[in-house]
C-alpha cells in the first residue's frame, strides 16, 4: 500500500506540471462543511485551464491510450490507482495526459453549463434522509408520488409527475 500511495503522490506532482491541468487535493474538498477526508489513491484533475470537458477527455484517453479513467464530469477527470497497479500504470497515465493536452485542438469546447446555487431551487427538506429511509414506507405507483416523501434515491433520468 505504501508503494501505491507513493505512486499517487508522484503522479499528482507530475500532473501539476502539465499545462492546463490542476490536481485537486484535500484543501479543495475537505474541511468544515465539506468532506472529512479523501481517498489518497484517487487523483482528481480539474480541467478549467483547458477548453474541453472531462467527459470528452475521458473518451479521448480511452480511445487513444486504452486508459479507463475512474470518473469524469463537465470539468474534471478522476484516475484511481490501486495497490495492484504497477509503476507502468502511472507512466501510462502521465503519458496519456500529456498527449491529451498536446492535442487540445482535437476536442470540442466544453459546454457552458450554468450550475444554479442550491438555494435557488427553493426546495424544503421535510425530514432527514435517515428518518425517511428507516421510517415506515410503502410502495406506490409513480403517478401517486406527488407530495410524498421518498425513502430511497431515485435514479437520474426518471421523470415523476
Amino acid at each position: 500500500m505504501e508503494e501505491a500511495l507513493s505512486r499517487a503522490r508522484l503522479a499528482r506532482a507530475a500532473i501539476a506540471y502539465i499545462e492546463g491541468l490542476h490536481v485537486n487535493n484535500r484543501d479543495d474538498f475537505c474541511g468544515e462543511a465539506r468532506a472529512f477526508d479523501m481517498n489518497p489513491l484517487q487523483i482528481f484533475i480539474d480541467l478549467s485551464g483547458v477548453k474541453f470537458s472531462g467527459c470528452d477527455a475521458a473518451d479521448w484517453v480511452r480511445r487513444r491510450h486504452r486508459i479507463n479513467l475512474h470518473t469524469s464530469d463537465r470539468r474534471r477527470i478522476n484516475a484511481q490507482l490501486t495497490h495492484a497497479d504497477e509503476g507502468t500504470a502511472t507512466v501510462r497515465l502521465l503519458d496519456g495526459l500529456r498527449d491529451l493536452v498536446a492535442h487540445v485542438d482535437e476536442l470540442p469546447p466544453a459546454p457552458d453549463v450554468r450550475v444554479p446555487d442550491p438555494g435557488d431551487h427553493g426546495l424544503q427538506q421535510e425530514t432527514l434522509p435517515r428518518d425517511a429511509y428507516f421510517g415506515e414506507v410503502e410502495q406506490v405507483p409513480a403517478d401517486r408520488t406527488v407530495g410524498r416523501i421518498r425513502a430511497e434515491i431515485l435514479m437520474g433520468g426518471l421523470s415523476i409527475r
